[in-house]
């Protein structure tokens, strides 16, 4: 058996790349059946001591395997989104004329004001669940409150908003 890690990777290779890329085909596209292939070798040259495991071209042939369960559903569901794709340019500007972008600087205005007018925890917390895209748990912890009083600060503030908006 080799001595080195590279020397193993190396060994390992040789021996079978070509069968386990025969493997891939049959399973994904040939052009990604090469990108599946070196992910595989990736992942056993990232063990700590890939000459140490006792079964390593099933190691590699399980990867594989894996992998390429991984990326059918990918593919899936990316061909799914792609059936279901809003096309954002058949659609309607908002600001389509000069009435529209005059009521959309009038709610921009109003919900600028209706956040400066929040208190800071209120603030806070919403700028970081909605626009930071934080849970409540990051938001509790980054705040230094429990995660009900964020969640609290965060419903108070979303409420607030939707009463200046709905006062038209």
């Amino acid at each position: 058996m080799p001595g080195s890690k590279r020397e193993f990777l190396t060994d390992m290779f040789q021996r079978y790349a070509m069968d386990l890329r025969g493997f891939s085909r049959q399973r994904l596209h040939e052009d990604e059946a090469d990108d599946l292939v070196q992910q595989a070798y990736l992942r056993l040259a990232q063990q700590t001591r890939p000459e140490d495991l006792a079964y390593p071209r099933a190691f590699l042939w399980q990867t594989a395997a894996n992998l390429a369960i991984d990326r059918q559903r990918r593919n899936a569901v990316r061909s799914r989104s792609r059936d279901h794709a809003v096309d954002l340019d058949a659609l309607p500007s908002p600001a389509a004329s000069p009435e529209a972008g005059a009521d959309a600087a009038r709610q921009l205005e109003r919900v600028r004001a209706v956040l400066a007018a929040l208190p800071p925890l209120h603030r806070d917390a919403l700028v970081l669940g909605r626009v930071d895209d934080l849970s409540l748990d990051h938001i509790a912890r980054r705040l230094g409150v429990s995660k009900k009083t964020a969640e609290r600060s965060v419903s108070k503030a979303l409420e607030a908003l939707r009463d200046a908006l709905d006062r038209e």
